[in-house]
């Protein structure tokens, strides 16, 4: 089983137990619709994969613009890939570490007016904050 050796060290034998405890008891029953990290194949998945990460590492920016933020570059690409196998364009930067401790930053932009608004109807956000900086930038749109 894969835990964080950040997470074990802080962890007593007991509570590594009783969380060993739970994920097979989550993989027994839910194991055969787990998916890997990556392993999204229809693009259903895909779409509620990136919603969830738009949800949860994304922004919708006062320009328009829509950015994923992480320092795990593999996520990064996945979310790439699966937005490319999507239609969209996009650009990845690697951000400037403001502090020599810090991980590099990576980000994901989408920044076409057109693909933007494709981004909302296609992969949507369940964050109401989100999705009002959508419909204000669609009623410029609408009114432009």
């Amino acid at each position: 089983m894969y835990y964080s050796n950040i997470l074990l060290k802080k962890l007593t034998k007991s509570a590594k137990k009783e969380i060993e405890k739970a994920v097979k008891k989550v993989v027994q029953e839910y194991g055969d619709v787990l998916i890997k990290l990556g392993d999204h194949t229809t693009d259903t998945e895909k779409i509620g994969y990136l919603r969830g990460m738009f949800d949860g590492e994304g922004c919708i920016t006062k320009q328009g613009k829509v950015i994923f933020s992480n320092t795990n570059k593999d996520l990064i690409d996945i979310i790439e890939r699966y937005l490319i196998e999507l239609g969209f364009h996009l650009y990845i930067k690697k951000e400037k570490k403001r502090n020599p401790h810090w991980k590099p930053c990576y980000r994901l932009f989408i920044c076409a007016r057109d693909e933007v608004m494709k981004f909302y109807e296609i992969i949507g956000t369940d964050v109401e904050g989100k999705k009002e900086r959508f419909e204000k930038l669609l009623a410029e749109v609408n009114i432009g």
